[in-house]
């Protein structure tokens, strides 16, 4: 399964994958707490490609080209690029993800 680089699958989901080889998914689930279906959602959304991953690039060059200087005021102006203008929030998120941080002025 392709995983995110902050989406974590939840421990009960992650202990009926290991065991899925030896024992039958039906009985699986109910022994660790879980719906069937939430666990079948929690594969879904793991192996699910990455929505923002051409903005995690964009938002790593443009950090790298201003050496971190214009992110808290202007980042997401910068790097919607032109395109429809992108949350503020959603930028800090990803530069959390990426370990980025950005300083004023």
């Amino acid at each position: 399964m392709a995983q995110s680089s902050k989406i974590h699958m939840p421990p009960e989901a992650r202990i009926i994958s290991e065991l899925r080889s030896e024992f039958r998914l039906e009985n699986l689930p109910q022994a660790a707490g879980m719906a069937r279906s939430t666990y079948h959602y929690q594969c879904k959304v793991l192996a699910a490609p990455d929505r923002h991953a051409e903005l995690k690039v964009r938002i790593q060059a443009i950090h790298e080209q201003s050496a971190g200087a214009i992110w808290l005021l202007k980042g997401h102006r910068c790097a919607s690029g032109g395109r429809a203008p992108i949350d503020g929030k959603t930028v800090r998120r990803l530069m959390l993800e990426l370990g980025l941080e950005g300083r004023s002025g």
